[in-house]
Formats: C-alpha cells, sequence, structure tokens
C-alpha cells in the first residue's frame, strides 16, 4: 500500500485531478463574477463593497494554481497556495455553520456535489487539503516541468 501511495503514476493522477478541478471551480467563478461577489457577501465576514475584490481576484489565484499544478511547474508553491485558499474557504464555511446561515458556499466546483455550507462540504476542502498537501511535500513530480533542468 506504502508503494502505491508513494507511486509516481498515483501522483501524476493527483497533479491532473486536483488542477482540472481546481481549474474548473476557478472558471465557474469567473465566468459568474457577480454570483461570486454575492456568494461573499452572504457570508456577511467582510464589508458588503469589499466583496467584489476577492470576487474578482482569488479565482484567477486558484485558477493559475490548476494550471502550474498540472504542468508541474512550481507544483510545490502552487498546491501549499491552493491548500491554503481552500483552508480559507472552510474556515469561511466553518463560521457560517456556527452562525446558522443556510447559505450557498460559492465553491464553483463539488467533488460530492455539495452547493450548501456544510459539515460536507468541510470534510470535502479537507480531503483536498490533504491532497493538496501531499502534492506539497513530493519532492520530484513525474512528467513535471519542475523536473528539467537546463545547462548553461
Amino acid at each position: 500500500m506504502k508503494e502505491f501511495v508513494k507511486s509516481k503514476y498515483v501522483n501524476l493522477f493527483l497533479r491532473l485531478f486536483l488542477g482540472a478541478f481546481l481549474i474548473y471551480a476557478a472558471q465557474e467563478k469567473i465566468m459568474h463574477v457577480a454570483d461570486f461577489a454575492q456568494a461573499i457577501r452572504a457570508y456577511d465576514i467582510i464589508p458588503a463593497g469589499l466583496s467584489t475584490l476577492p470576487a474578482i481576484f482569488l479565482p484567477w489565484i486558484e485558477l493559475f494554481c490548476g494550471v502550474l499544478i498540472i504542468a508541474g511547474f512550481y507544483t510545490r508553491s502552487s498546491a501549499l497556495i491552493a491548500s491554503s485558499l481552500l483552508a480559507l474557504f472552510s474556515l469561511n464555511v466553518l463560521i457560517a455553520l456556527f452562525r446558522g446561515l443556510d447559505i450557498d458556499c460559492g465553491c464553483g466546483a463539488s467533488i460530492a456535489g455539495i452547493d450548501k455550507v456544510s459539515w460536507g462540504k468541510i470534510l470535502e476542502n479537507t480531503l483536498l487539503i490533504v491532497l493538496l498537501l501531499k502534492l506539497n511535500f513530493t519532492e520530484r513530480q513525474f512528467l513535471a516541468v519542475d523536473n528539467i533542468h537546463l545547462k548553461p
């Protein structure tokens, strides 16, 4: 089992899956920025007038992380940034749960089809964070741009 988890093919699958997931989630938010801004406002954590800024910038960070993870370029850094974003999103979901809000999570994508803030969303995000951290702690990626060494 240990060999399977450390397999270069498992890591490649994780890179492709997680990168595609991030790209899909980001493009949904980019294409529907007003809906994403509304979802951010529903959390009632930041002033309503500021909700447009994260609605514009966060999906692009998510998109770039997804592309870089698939390419295997700055894989570890991209996985760390993406897992940090997911942790931030999860914290917001947790706050909404404790406040009793019944709102759309604004995630743009879900593995399990969860669109509302819920403990299931926390669990799903935790799983994604763990998988992204696995990429972050993997030294060498199979078929990754990071492995190309240019000689001077």
